[in-house]
């Protein structure tokens, strides 16, 4: 989810390579008051711009007919099948003639709808929070994301027990007694009542937009002026915050990432895909965020530096859910937190004679393709933007002897276009790395300096949550035959680019993020919708989740084209089989890759518990444990064992050597950093 990106010189105003989030800021103020005439021009504004919808047709009608009804029942816990039929029936097919002729009276129509049956469930709702329920009784929630419209009142009282019950149970993290825990609900649901009752017709055009923008495909955004100076806010990189992005996918405001280097990351305590369900000032009273809108949720997590937050968060664990408190100190977020770092890893590599061959293997980890945030040169972090970042900590490996490199691209959500095709050109030569195809031509950015910072054996560690612009490197890797990738089964599959446009006063302001390109690889095939399937695949729960731009609405199908003329490196190729044969023996002998294994069997059969997820009071406990997988060794990340073992064979191979059991035996200093010891602090 990283901020701009530029994909040439013909493209004005930065692009994004991947979906945006709010990124926890200092924010204030108030948007602009938006009518029918002024929505109907950003509609006519969206379709002359974006890549594929050139007309607001019947299909789209239908579309954003869908998109509205989730933005108003996102839990699909108002609405029965047969509502949602009978408003298909009425304005399925005319929501684009409605809007040319400007009359937008369906808005109204819709909102009563909703009144109604929110008006309807209301006395159902009081007395079930009345109700006694059994906590310590196992249930299955389904996700929202899952859930279907139902049939009958009765199926839809029994979503509601389940509904509540879950709701109280995350009220146990915060408030002690029963009689506290049904107060905050009926003042919840009372307050929800109120805020249905009080929308106005600028918030029913702001709903529209933003539905129409997601019938699109689901990169598309309209942005009120509140929602674009949360994003002029995640574009500076120097943040001010606990350093979390977030989104309310579903209504529920849920960490999308966490920034690279930011006080959460340090932590260990947070993670991507945590819902928030409570925040509050260190050992105050919790204030009760299930609900509120996304801005008011970031006034309630920022505030003075050097100060506590603490984060009430559900976590989905495997098919459970766990409670947890998050204690983080407020600090600034600096670029060179989130920079490329490099460490290197001595091994031994036992030989048929016994003997122990020494080498030494060094490791990249690039969060994101950043840029120097005030231009070209060195900013006060000390970075010169990801490309110029990884070339230094190239070279300070390989004065350290490393004699493989790694370049870990796990969670790297893009970034800049410029800074990706100079990153992978820091590994060749010259030559193509993307195809970007716009409605009108078809770009090339290419490497062409003609210098290569690093040209011995190379492997690129992706996993599902690698996108865009990671995409793009690992793809022209394979293309080119320069770098064995591995990790999961695809990455996320997001190869498409937005253009990020604010908006006129005189249609309300704020700003519209639509789709304009599509990228495509070397080959010819494109990372949209698919993703890059890696050379070496491991074992992941991700094979198991809906994590990719597959799971997403609307997503933009995979296409083709011609191929461009590019390189032929194959240094692959050849050693591929022997890598594969010892890599797939060493994880069936890990005893931590096998646990996931075993995971993903029990998932794959529970199928008709796909997308539920089994809850109870003893199973959601609050804690403040740190996560094991934020410790700095190498045991407690399987990936980058498995990696360094693959790079360490690769290298043997590319000798003329023998395979051989690996050990690490020594991790030196990060390059370019101090290597401080021990669990990283807030």
């Amino acid at each position: 989810m990283r901020l701009a990106d530029r994909a040439g010189a013909r493209c004005r105003g930065p692009l994004t390579l991947f979906a945006l989030a709010v990124c926890v800021g200092c924010l204030t103020g108030c948007a602009r008051a938006l009518d029918g005439e002024q929505a109907q021009q950003v509609t006519q504004e969206f379709v002359r711009q974006h890549l594929l919808w050139h007309s607001f047709d019947d299909t789209l009608s239908h579309r954003a007919l869908d998109r509205l009804l989730a933005l108003f029942d996102p839990g699909k816990l108002y609405f029965l099948q047969s509502d949602v039929t009978q408003l298909e029936q009425t304005f399925g097919d005319k929501l684009d003639n409605l809007v040319l002729a400007d009359d937008w009276s369906f808005l109204q129509d819709l909102q009563k709808a909703y009144r109604r049956r929110v008006e309807a469930r209301e006395p159902f709702i009081d007395s079930l929070i009345d109700e006694k329920q059994d906590l310590a009784t196992e249930d299955l929630y389904t996700l929202p994301a899952e859930r279907q419209y139902l049939d009958t009142e009765t199926a839809l009282d029994e979503r509601w027990r389940t509904e509540l019950k879950l709701q109280k149970l995350n009220l146990t993290g915060t408030l002690p007694r029963d009689e506290e825990i049904r107060k905050r609900l009926h003042d919840y649901y009372s307050r929800r009542r109120r805020e249905v009752e009080d929308r106005s017709q600028e918030d029913l055009c702001t709903t529209f937009l933003r539905a129409f923008a997601l019938s699109l495909d689901p990169h598309c955004q309209y942005q009120t002026q509140a929602d674009l100076r949360q994003f002029m806010a995640t574009t500076r990189l120097h943040l001010v915050g606990v350093g979390i992005r977030i989104g309310q996918p579903y209504g529920l405001t849920t960490i999308m990432d966490l920034v690279p280097g930011g006080p959460a990351e340090k932590s260990g305590l947070l993670q991507a895909g945590d819902a928030i369900l409570a925040v509050a000032e260190g050992n105050g009273e919790p204030v009760d965020v299930t609900e509120l809108p996304l801005g008011r949720v970031v006034d309630l997590i920022t505030g003075p530096l050097g100060t506590e937050v603490r984060l009430t968060v559900r976590r989905r664990l495997g098919s459970k859910i766990v409670l947890r408190q998050a204690p983080v100190i407020r600090d600034d977020v600096k670029l060179k937190d989130q920079a490329a770092t490099g460490r290197a890893y001595a091994v031994q590599v036992k030989q048929p004679t016994g003997e122990a061959l020494h080498l030494k293997l060094g490791v990249v980890r690039l969060p994101s393709f950043y840029g120097a945030p005030n231009g070209p040169g060195q900013n006060e972090g000390g970075t010169q933007g990801a490309a110029a970042d990884v070339k230094r900590r190239i070279a300070e490996l390989v004065d350290q002897g490393a004699q493989s490199l790694i370049l870990d691209l796990r969670n790297n959500g893009g970034g800049l276009l410029d800074e990706a095709v100079s990153t992978a050109g820091l590994f060749f030569d010259s030559g193509p790395v993307v195809q970007v195809r716009s409605r009108t031509d078809t770009q090339f950015p290419a490497d062409t300096d003609g210098e290569t910072a690093y040209a011995g054996p190379l492997v690129v560690l992706v996993n599902r949550l690698s996108a865009s612009a990671s995409e793009i490197v690992a793809a022209v890797f394979q293309d080119y035959g320069r770098a064995l990738v591995v990790g999961d089964s695809h990455t996320f599959g997001k190869g498409t680019v937005q253009k990020h446009s604010p908006l006129r006063d005189a249609v309300g302001g704020g700003a519209m993020v639509v789709t304009i390109s599509q990228f495509f690889r070397v080959n010819g095939s494109t990372t949209q919708f698919q993703g890059v399937s890696p050379d070496l695949d491991l074992p992941g729960m991700a094979d198991v989740s809906d994590i990719g731009e597959k799971s997403l609405d609307y997503a933009l199908p995979p296409t083709r084209v011609e191929p461009t003329s590019h390189p032929h490196l194959d240094q692959v190729a050849l050693y591929l089989d022997r890598l594969q044969a010892a890599s797939e023996a060493r994880v069936k002998q890990s005893e931590a890759f096998q646990k996931i294994v075993k995971e993903i069997e029990d998932q794959r059969a529970h199928q008709d518990r796909r997308g539920k997820i089994a809850f109870k009071q003893s199973e959601t406990k609050a804690t403040g444990a740190r996560d094991k997988g934020n410790a700095s060794s190498v045991a407690a990340d399987p990936y980058l064992q498995e990696c360094l073992d693959i790079a360490a064979d690769y290298l043997q191979l590319r000798n003329g050597r023998p395979l051989g059991p690996v050990t690490v035996v020594e991790t030196a200093s990060p390059a370019g950093t101090e290597d401080k010891g021990g669990d990283p602090e807030p």
